[in-house]
């Protein structure tokens, strides 16, 4: 009987029968040929896998592109043996890797996933996904979570996962269980918070019915390269609800969440975001439910009314005025994207930069001229009037978005409008100093804007020189997109 391979090279029936010389050279790494004779109990080695062995190679048997396009997942393998084994992946067996990476793309998303869980899930999961990185193999298998990814590798995505699977590691080692749903959970929180942001702003949904759709369509574009099982997406699915609900204590909430069964899943989630984004808020919340698990229950009460008795915030019935910054106080550069096609959209934007102008504790630092661009979205729309604007101010984050969302009501601004349909006025903070932004209300930099001329080029106007949080230029940033330039309104 004869194998039969693909255009691309791959077997598609490999189901030979031979001598145990020619059974040797199908297996695909030299220390995964050797035989064991009860006869006179001995090894049979015909391909040097034992003097692999005491050297710490792998090493795949025969040409290694050959062997690669018969069966993609030999280059997961490798990288498998390499980190399981503490051995180093021979030369020649390792140079095609890179270049052959994408050929990953054409095995079944079934099989992927159980490799995923191999890889990630035995105990040397750090070590495999510093190699997977290593020999661009990570990307074809979480193409939604590479592009989080900086040249330094110190972005809150990076943390997360190089703590997850230590973490995995540590428990793996200590006999403890482990839950795939927790890691997939963790390793694609971000893309899920990136996309409810993405749908808030796009569709003006409530943020929680946004959330519920970004789970579909995330778990949907995972489930594209993994086949992730049902029992394991509704789980991630819990972890990933729990989040929104943590901050929720008071009363009988935070009692009823600790009996959920996957609340000490959603606990760790939590603590490894506080971490990731070193964001304060986060790591109070961390620290509350830290405390609130291990209290006794006239403890637990105790830090209940404690949340109860927190003084609301005083208000000022007094007419707000606009204030001029204080002397000294540290101000934070910030632009922001105009565009209107609605309701005379030069009126718009003239009003919107008066707005803007206005807020308090900040003052307008530049304007771009204004753009005609065409729609994003439906085409049977009018052109955009696009505009940046740079802004200082000493306001956090998200006080300056309420102020901009106030801004968007006072002009018309619909949040229910039509997806990526016309808009009286849009507000979206671009960039915030040089913060890395992932909470329910904001994301920054802005998910998209590397995407879209109609922001890129006004922003250059008014800042050519600008570098992105990530090291990335401005210029770069236009170069890669290739829009031309648009027209002046």
């Amino acid at each position: 009987m004869t194998s039969q391979r693909g255009q691309n090279g791959m077997l598609l029936r490999d189901n030979i029968f031979g001598s145990i010389e020619e059974d040797a050279q199908r297996r695909d790494f030299t220390i995964n040929s050797l035989y064991y004779s009860v006869a006179d109990f001995t090894v049979r080695d015909y391909v040097g896998g034992m003097k692999d062995l005491q050297e710490g190679m792998i090493r795949l048997i025969g040409d290694p592109e050959t062997r690669y396009r018969e069966d993609p997942v030999r280059m997961l393998r490798a990288v498998r043996f390499a980190a399981k084994l503490n051995m180093n992946i021979s030369a020649e067996t390792a140079e095609p890797i890179p270049r052959l990476a994408a050929l990953l793309h054409d095995v079944p998303p079934a099989r992927l996933f159980e490799e995923v869980l191999k890889l990630l899930q035995a105990g040397y999961g750090y070590d495999t996904y510093m190699l997977l990185r290593e020999y661009n193999l990570f990307q074809p298998l979480f193409p939604t979570i590479t592009r989080y990814f900086t040249e330094r590798g110190d972005s809150p995505m990076e943390h997360i996962i190089t703590q997850v699977l230590k973490n995995t590691d540590n428990r793996i080692h200590n006999d403890m269980r482990v839950n795939p749903a927790f890691l997939f959970a963790v390793m694609f929180w971000y893309p899920l918070l990136e996309m409810a942001q993405k749908i808030t702003q796009e569709s003006g949904l409530a943020y929680n019915d946004a959330f519920a759709l970004a789970m579909n369509d995330v778990l949907d574009e995972a489930c594209r390269t993994l086949a992730i099982p049902k029992r394991i997406t509704t789980l991630v699915r819990d972890i990933w609800q729990l989040q929104l609900r943590m901050s929720r204590r008071q009363g009988k909430r935070a009692w009823k969440l600790m009996e959920h069964p996957k609340f000490r899943a959603a606990y760790d989630l939590l603590e490894l975001r506080a971490g990731a984004e070193k964001n304060g808020e986060l790591q109070r919340l961390t620290k509350w439910w830290g405390e609130f698990q291990v209290a006794a229950p006239p403890d637990q009460k105790e830090m209940l009314n404690e949340l109860d008795d927190e003084p609301a915030p005083r208000r000022r019935h007094r007419r707000p005025r606009k204030r001029t910054p204080r002397q000294g106080g540290r101000m934070t550069r910030v632009y922001i994207a105009i565009g209107s096609n609605l309701a005379s959209p030069l009126e718009q934007v003239n009003a919107a930069v008066t707005a803007l102008a206005a807020i308090p504790d900040s003052r307008m630092v530049a304007v771009s001229s204004f753009y005609r661009t065409p729609p994003l979205g439906p085409q049977d729309q009018p052109d955009y009037l696009n505009a940046a604007v740079a802004l200082e101010t000493e306001l956090q984050a998200e006080a300056l978005l309420e102020h901009t969302q106030r801004i968007e009501l006072q002009q018309g601004r619909q949040r229910k409008a039509e997806r990526w349909g016309p808009r009286t006025l849009d507000l979206d903070i671009m960039l915030f100093g040089d913060a890395v932004i992932n909470s329910e209300r904001l994301t920054v930099p802005h998910y998209d804007m590397k995407n879209r001329g109609f922001m890129l080029w006004p922003l250059y106007e008014i800042a050519p020189t600008l570098h992105f949080p990530d090291g990335a230029t401005l210029r770069q940033a236009l170069e890669n997109l290739g829009a031309e330039k648009p027209a002046i309104w």
